[in-house]
């Protein structure tokens, strides 16, 4: 099956999400558009974030955001731990995007 988001096609037949930063070192378990030091971070103790909706690209984006921000935030997460869980936070195709995004090009 394959899909249209923003002009690109992306397929999620088995065997075609081959990740294209092995040769970067980034273990294939993480999201390679993060910096070492976010990928160090550890979630706060007992840190379990209510049931929200995810994004998948239909909602209005400003509005999404601010429900995540703050549901990240009374669950005892800070700012690092909105970047770092907001992969979890993306349904299939806007993931896809994310996924794809420069290696170690986000820090903050």
């Amino acid at each position: 099956m394959q899909s249209d988001y923003q002009g690109h096609q992306y397929s999620n037949r088995e065997g075609e999400g081959e990740s294209e930063y092995k040769e970067v070192g980034i273990p294939s378990d993480r999201f390679p558009c993060f910096s070492s030091r976010l990928l160090n971070i550890r979630l706060p103790y007992k840190f379990k974030l209510s049931n929200h909706t995810k994004y998948d690209g239909k909602i209005e984006p400003n509005q999404w955001l601010r429900i995540y921000s703050q549901s990240i935030e009374l669950a005892g997460g800070d700012d690092d731990i909105k970047v770092l869980y907001f992969p979890m936070a993306l349904e299939v195709v806007p993931l896809v995007w994310f996924d794809r995004l420069q290696a170690r090009s986000i820090d903050t």
